[in-house]
């Protein structure tokens, strides 16, 4: 597979795509919460709407509609963004993040949202 991805520019974009979509639909409904006073959590995650859900889902299946040859894998990404940013929060401020291992399980818990809604979206289009 990442032999594939080397050939094919088209996957590097869409892994890109997803994990940036993913932290957007993260990161746009908890600043609109935060900014009308709806939350007071001190990161997306923490803060999280469920709209947030919705939206993960969405990117899933919109991306197996559009990119069934790369399968439900690539929806894996949509949450890439937060372990890596918990990385580097954890190498700037080594007592952060002290339950990482729960914390990046909830992330790849969130990523099969995306990942069945992908499945079923290449299901449908056959």
């Amino acid at each position: 597979m990442l032999r594939d991805m080397v050939r094919d520019p088209g996957a590097v974009l869409l892994l890109v795509a997803y994990a940036v979509l993913g932290f957007a639909a993260f990161w746009g409904p908890y600043y609109l919460a935060r900014t009308s006073g709806q939350t007071r959590a001190s990161n997306p995650i923490d803060g999280m709407q469920p709209v947030s859900l919705g939206f993960l889902i969405a990117i899933g299946f919109v991306g197996g509609l559009l990119a069934p040859r790369y399968e439900a894998r690539f929806a894996l990404a949509s949450m890439a963004a937060f372990p890596l940013l918990a990385v580097v929060d954890m190498l700037r401020d080594p007592t952060s993040h002290n339950l990482w291992p729960l914390e990046f399980t909830m992330y790849a818990a969130l990523s099969l949202l995306a990942v069945a809604a992908a499945a079923i979206a290449r299901r449908l289009r056959g």
